[in-house]
């Protein structure tokens, strides 16, 4: 079988046609006022159409806000009972980071290209996608049979305690026995025996003034820390066996353990029936029912303070098709709703530049991810006992994930889709150098470019045949090509990343306070994941996001999470 090179394309475009409708906004085109001539300016301007812009717009629209809150005095002032709230959204889509793609044959079977599980325990997202009526579904993760290959040897993943003679490692007698994960948490329980007995919440008030070999843990890398704590060739297994090169990369020790803590400890995932992205469709589809607007395809350059009817404002420059050229949307509040890149992206001139915000911005580091879905007509893992991801390997492949089967045709074929290869770190330039060099440090596919962003479409045929070859080596069978492909590099801008890690030597508890208002005294916050306390996570967007609304507007805390759930500093 080939790849047909038309299909993603047109499955997408349809897709985003049906994005758009949920939202309320005309696949043509969305929908802004060119300008304001009646002088008015807008309450609030969200930049950033992720989850945490598309939350924060939809709080600010249906959030019980406190008496005598800025909220309230926004709501109070217009006849409506409604603030004037607009969200602005560079590409043509509304989710950021989370980016499901569905193809008309296999209409259940979602190919999260970004985010695509939380945890029982994150409350904000499990509790908020209940609240808004979605289907909250399992998401497993395999079992003893899923499948290991690392430094050319196939093994089970139970073989880590059935048989751990089939292990091709070297490891100290303490060490063989133990699952990869297991191995790190045993590390890190000899490093910090009292973590054994904490909650997460617990162990993080801890872990701030918890010190290593005589320094304190913020200021220790995790790979410097794990260097004292297991052998080379443990350190080897864990890095290789994980599929991720940068959870054991040298970020800040403090943070990655907390990391380690809530993502590898006897954890329990769950996803959205419909697609992650269905979580922010949905907020901004509400958001736009109750009066909000929305405009995608509209980028944001630059940001300066002014007076306006005797009271202070942000004018923010915006360009995208349809805004007349020098374009000037002003707001009493803005919030930017912004990865790394994607601030540093603005003009730096801007005023939430100062010097103290220049040095917080580089306190975490965008790690590169990218990921791989495979569709084939028939599945072909279930006859081998696999049933649910991953199974894993040293080589670039990294992960695979089984996503599911569907059935299709009359003599019973199942479709199934595979995540053929989810990768980071060094892996991503592994697989750039398949396509031309062209945005910020990264190769990428073939893109369309649509209002400053590019889109991704189906890889190349060289990189399909490739990571054919690898996930026949994983799995000791002879795997076929898929009939459809596509590829998503979240390493280009204006994203930067796939996630963000913490830096050593940096409290991150203090910085996630100061990042949320870049300008003391100035109406202009920054929420999402990269300056959260849950990178990587949906749940950090969110999060940074209800802080900027509580602290900042006065709305009251959501019914859906418990009365002692944490936000964050």
């Amino acid at each position: 079988m080939h790849a047909r090179n038309n299909a993603v394309g047109i499955s997408r475009r349809s897709f985003h046609k049906l994005a758009l409708a949920a939202v309320g906004v005309p696949a043509a085109g969305p929908f802004l006022p060119p300008g304001r001539p009646d002088g008015r300016i807008f309450d609030v301007l969200i930049v950033g159409g992720g989850v945490s812009g598309a939350y924060t717009a939809w709080r600010l629209m249906t959030g019980e806000a406190r008496r005598g809150s800025e909220l309230a005095r926004l709501r109070a002032a217009h006849a409506s009972g409604r603030p004037r709230v607009c969200l602005l959204e560079a590409s043509d889509r509304i989710g950021g980071r989370l980016y499901s793609v569905t193809l008309p044959e296999a209409p259940d079977l979602h190919a999260e290209l970004g985010g695509m599980r939380f945890l029982e325990t994150q409350e904000s997202v499990a509790g908020l996608a209940r609240h808004l009526g979605l289907d909250v579904v399992p998401f497993p993760t395999g079992g003893p049979d899923n499948r290991q290959y690392l430094r050319g040897v196939n093994f089970r993943v139970g073989d880590y305690e059935d048989n751990a003679g089939a292990v091709p490692h070297n490891l100290l007698a303490a060490e063989r026995g133990l699952t990869p994960w297991r191995l790190l948490v045993e590390a890190l329980l000899g490093a910090f025996p009292a973590l054994a007995t904490l909650s997460l919440d617990e162990a993080r008030e801890y872990l701030k003034t918890a010190e290593f070999e005589g320094r304190p843990l913020w200021q220790v890398g995790f790979w410097n820390l794990l260097a004292r704590r297991l052998s080379v060739d443990a350190f080897n297994l864990v890095r290789g066996a994980s599929g991720y090169f940068t959870i054991v990369s040298n970020w800040n020790a403090y943070d990655a353990i907390v990391f380690i803590l809530q993502d590898f400890v006897s954890p329990s995932y769950q996803t959205l029936a419909e697609g992650y992205e269905s979580l922010p469709v949905s907020l901004a589809r509400q958001f736009v029912e109750r009066g909000g607007v929305l405009r995608l395809g509209t980028t944001v350059t630059s940001l300066s303070r002014t007076w306006e009817r005797g009271q202070s404002a942000i004018r923010v420059s915006a360009r995208g098709p349809g805004l007349p050229a020098g374009t000037v949307l002003s707001a009493r509040h803005v919030v930017l709703a912004l990865p790394r890149r994607a601030l540093e992206l603005l003009d730096p001139d801007s005023f939430i530049f100062t010097d103290q915000f220049r040095a917080d911005l580089t306190t975490v580091t965008p790690e590169r991810g990218a990921k791989l879905f495979f569709w084939y007509d028939q599945e072909w893992w279930t006859p081998l006992g696999l049933t649910s991801g991953p199974s894993t390997s040293d080589e670039p492949l990294r992960q695979c994930y089984y996503f599911g089967t569907e059935p299709s045709g009359p003599a019973g074929r199942r479709a199934g889709l595979l995540l053929a290869s989810y990768h980071d770190g060094p892996a991503v330039h592994f697989w750039s150098g398949y396509f031309p060099f062209i945005a910020h440090d990264q190769a990428s596919p073939p893109f369309v470019n649509r209002g400053g962003f590019l889109q991704a479409l189906t890889p190349p045929q060289a990189m399909i045949d490739e990571a054919t070859r690898q996930l026949s080596a994983l799995h000791q069978i002879e795997v076929p090509r898929p009939h459809t492909a596509v590829y998503r590099n979240w390493s280009l801008d204006p994203y930067g990343a796939g996630w963000h890690f913490w830096n050593p030597h940096n409290r991150s508890w203090e910085v996630i306070a100061r990042v949320r208002q870049p300008v003391p005294g100035a109406n202009a916050y920054v929420c999402g994941e990269a300056y959260s306390a849950n990178q990587g996570w949906v749940e950090g967007a969110i999060n940074t996001a209800e802080r900027v609304l509580e602290t900042h507007f006065g709305v009251r805390r959501p019914s859906w999470v418990s009365p002692g759930y944490g936000f964050g500093p």
